[in-house]
């Protein structure tokens, strides 16, 4: 009967140590994610700042074309 504790006893460690692999894989892969989000979050706010750049630079041409073809 001890020996069925003993057994016992030492596959719950095995598995607290899964457990706490685990964890630091599910943590490493997190922040991983964070980084990635953050990055994303980055290239989607330079996205933005380019779009509004060109419709900008699209609308001053078609303004400039407008102003030398009726005023010329």
């Amino acid at each position: 009967m001890s020996n069925n504790n003993k057994n016992d006893t030492i596959v719950n460690l095995d598995q607290q140590v899964l457990t706490a692999e685990q964890k630091q894989r599910l943590i490493r892969i997190s922040d991983g994610l964070k980084e990635i989000t953050s990055l994303m979050e980055g290239v989607i706010k330079l996205l933005n700042f380019l779009g509004v750049f060109l419709c900008m630079i699209v609308v001053l041409f078609m303004i400039m074309f407008w102003i030398i073809e009726h005023w010329y």
